[in-house]
């Protein structure tokens, strides 16, 4: 399954992000989680405890492990990974991605 964007293409079976200017990064087995956790949550909220939950079987203690995971994947997917398009933050909630495109 693909997921098309305005800066980049996310190949969900290869964790591969192929980018407009031709390159192609990979994303590390968490990357894939998180992404694949809000990416089946399109435009719904995802709490912070069910992202760690999900993706460390635990709610405890990954919030900055998470947090560092969101930088790295709008750092692959994102035109501007400080303005995001694609994953947002819901302070003290979670995060959410839309797919605008």
């Amino acid at each position: 399954p693909l997921l098309e964007l305005a800066a980049s293409r996310v190949n969900f079976a290869t964790a591969e992000v192929e980018r407009a200017d031709g390159s192609t990064v990979l994303l590390t087995a968490k990357e894939h989680e998180i992404l694949s956790v809000l990416a089946r949550n399109l435009g719904r909220i995802v709490t912070i405890d069910s992202l760690c939950e999900a993706c460390w079987g635990t709610s405890f203690g990954y919030e900055n492990s998470l947090m560092a995971h969101i930088r790295r994947l709008r750092e692959k997917i994102e035109r501007v990974p400080s303005q995001p398009e694609y994953i947002f933050t819901k302070w003290g909630v979670g995060y959410y991605f839309t797919d605008k495109d």
